[in-house]
């Protein structure tokens, strides 16, 4: 758990503190990092930025104009789902689209 700071301007706009789960030693790097991340979205979330990311309307919106639903099934264990994916885009690895 780590605890991160917002500061603009010299004025503090923020506090939020990230946690992140590790499993092993040679994950601890990794998990700083995510822990930041974690922080920095919980940060943006107080003051609204991107807020509409969490709004389901817009991200309907959003998946209706940029994106495209598509049946894949997994490489390596096939198991099949629905994912979406950009419009131009091609489905990538580990998935491949099904027929």
């Amino acid at each position: 758990m780590r605890t991160c700071l917002f500061v603009c301007e010299d004025r503090l706009v923020s506090v939020a503190r990230g946690e992140q789960d590790y499993f092993t030693p040679e994950g601890i790097a990794t998990a700083t990092e995510g822990c930041r991340s974690n922080a920095l979205v919980r940060c943006c979330k107080d003051l609204g930025i991107a807020s509409e990311l969490w709004d389901p309307r817009w991200i309907r919106k959003y998946k209706a104009e940029h994106t495209r639903e598509v049946f894949v099934e997994h490489v390596m264990n096939k198991r099949k789902s629905k994912i979406h994916v950009r419009r131009e885009d091609a489905v990538q690895y580990p998935w491949k689209e099904c027929k």
